[in-house]
């Protein structure tokens, strides 16, 4: 079964390749994006271009001033779906939830810190509707396929594919988005073997007299690694609607006011992992007003957040976080190449305590009925160069934990991303996170690093290799563990 599937793999990719057609196109991460750029309040955002349409001529020793704009945005897995409008960039949303949740996705293999991520070149078009589609596939190697101290090594496949779709209308005052993503990965094992998907559409429009709204709705397929000591993986499944919406300049000059809802809701496939089932529900409304030269604003957020838990063994929370901190150009030096946000907050949560029978007996999960924690958030990109970025996050937070009413949770990320010319991308990863449960569990200290390059073979073929390492140390040593993970693969981008 294994060894079919990777003939059938290759013999795919063969065919795909030679259908392909060659049409140079900007890149799908560059279009629409404007909307929010205007107002300063989210990452530097280059005007759309291809580096391969963009390439130095002959002898020519430095890029022209087209490619190093085109070069600027250097692609990273943090560069989440762009569609927003007005002052709410993704970062609190799209680009914090995916750093809390990457270790896990990292720690299973092909999921790779160190790759570096898809960056679509090219584009389909129907009319106004403008369409990125690609597949990829890879082969790769883990030291420890099961988690655990016993590490087995096994190989393993995957594979799958992506498309975006975005439809511009009134002169870009709209903009209909949407996409999919699919991947797949089998071991020889197949009780290992899983496939993870993401399906988004939403709609925002940008009115008159700086009146915005944002809103649409996600659906994901998540496969986490189980903890050591149990058997398996989670299969978790994410829906998550949201409305975002805003006032530009319409109370005072300059002062911006956003404010969104949104609900994300998880259960788990796996009956054992039912603790896992919640509502989350989060309310929100900002305050932000330029502070130094325009290019830099500070904020006042307030997030209200309550959960529901889906079983009487998790106990229901309810709390609110005030935060403040600045957005845009970080005034460090006069280069303006330091950009991102900065903030400090405090998140005080109310959790209902209570006990549960279990076969006639009463347990009580945890009986911590109240938290109060500093929370921090640094998501800094730092352009060092047309060609190269370096990226630090540090996030400090109180996390949902599905055998405790909390877990503190602190991470730090250093990403290093390289543009060589037009033919070759390299990008370096390290991060470290450390958790501590309210109650039951031991704390967890978790280390990966990583490193990868893209390879442009011709325009629409990538080539890309990337190596992991990945280290869980527990205050239980039968629950500590390393794996190395290393894979090789191909993406095909349709023009």
């Amino acid at each position: 079964m294994f060894i079919r599937a990777i003939v059938l793999l290759l013999a795919g990719l063969l065919i795909l390749s030679g259908s392909v057609l060659a049409q140079d196109a900007p890149p799908a991460a560059d279009e629409g994006m404007d909307a929010g750029a205007e107002e300063g309040a989210g990452e530097p955002l280059a005007e759309s271009a291809d580096p391969i349409e963009k390439d130095p001529v002959e002898g020519e020793e430095e890029p022209g001033e087209g490619v190093e704009e085109a070069i600027r945005r250097v692609p990273t897995f943090e560069d989440t779906n762009p569609e927003y409008m007005g002052d709410e960039p993704p970062l609190f949303e799209d680009f914090i939830g995916l750093a809390q949740d990457f270790v896990y996705r990292a720690a299973l293999g092909p999921v790779s810190f160190g790759r570096v991520p898809v960056w679509p070149r090219g584009n389909l078009k129907l009319g106004p509707i403008l369409i990125f589609p690609y597949l990829d596939g890879r082969v790769g190697w883990t030291s420890n396929v099961y988690q655990d101290r016993s590490e087995v090594s096994s190989f393993f496949l995957a594979g799958g594919g992506g498309i975006s779709v975005n439809y511009p209308f009134k002169q870009g005052r709209g903009k209909i988005f949407g996409g999919a993503d699919y991947q797949a990965t089998t071991y020889p094992d197949e009780s290992l073997s899983y496939a993870e998907w993401t399906l988004s559409a939403g709609i925002g429009y940008r009115f008159d007299r700086g009146f915005w709204f944002r809103t649409g709705v996600r659906h994901s397929r998540t496969v986490d690694p189980q903890d050591p000591e149990e058997v398996g993986l989670q299969k978790r499944n994410q829906t998550y609607p949201f409305i975002d919406l805003g006032f530009d300049n319409a109370i005072v000059k300059d002062l911006n006011i956003s404010m969104g809802f949104n609900v994300r809701t998880t259960w788990y496939v796996e009956e054992e992992n039912e603790t896992g089932d919640r509502d989350e529900y989060n309310a929100w409304i900002k305050a932000s007003y330029p502070v130094y030269r325009d290019k830099t604003r500070g904020y006042l957020r307030y997030d209200h957040r309550w959960t529901v838990a889906g079983s009487d063994r998790i106990n229901d929370s309810n709390g609110g976080e005030l935060s403040g901190g600045i957005e845009g150009i970080i005034p460090l030096t006069e280069s303006e190449k330091l950009v991102g946000m900065l903030s400090i907050g405090v998140r005080n949560t109310n959790f209902q305590t209570g006990n549960y029978d279990d076969n006639g007996s009463s347990f009580d999960t945890d009986d911590n009925d109240q938290k109060a924690i500093v929370t921090m958030r640094a998501l800094l990109r730092y352009l060092a160069s047309a060609k190269t970025t370096v990226e630090i996050v540090y996030l400090r937070d109180m996390e949902y934990s599905s055998f405790s009413n909390y877990q503190v949770v602190d991470r730090f990320d250093l990403i290093g991303t390289h543009s060589m010319y037009r033919d070759l991308v390299l990008r370096a990863a390290t991060y470290v996170r450390f958790s501590e449960p309210s109650a039951v569990r031991d704390s967890v200290t978790e280390f990966g690093a990583g490193c990868g390059a893209r390879y442009i073979l011709i325009d629409n073929i990538d080539l890309d290799l990337s190596v992991d390492w990945y280290t869980r140390q527990s205050g239980n040593d039968l629950y500590s563990y390393d794996r190395v993970t290393a894979a090789l693969g191909l993406t095909l981008y349709f023009r």
